[in-house]
């Protein structure tokens, strides 16, 4: 293994322990109905992706239907996700312990 592959696997193991993290803090902390807090979750990422992804492109917006699709693809998968990691975060520790 090479130097660039174990930076970028141990920068994914940090991201993915901060999500956990975040995730964690976020459905215990979120005030509403817990039942909402997955579209919260997501609707309020999902704005600050678009405006990041927005500002690097320049303010342009140009999406072919192909784009559009797995955008739509890219959002299911992610919510499915999301879902399953705050239902899993309210259960309690597992494993990365917070």
């Amino acid at each position: 293994m090479n130097f660039a592959a174990i930076l970028l696997m141990s920068a994914i193991i940090l991201f993915y322990s901060f999500q956990n993290f975040f995730c964690k803090k976020f459905s215990f902390s979120y005030p509403g109905e817990s039942a909402n807090a997955t579209p919260v979750l997501m609707i309020v990422g999902g704005f600050a992706v678009a405006f990041i992804t927005f500002a690097f492109s320049g303010f342009r917006f140009q999406a072919l239907p192909l784009t559009i699709l797995l955008g739509i693809i890219n959002a299911l998968a992610t919510y499915g996700y999301n879902y399953f990691m705050i239902k899993a975060s309210a259960c309690g520790p597992f494993s990365v312990i917070i």
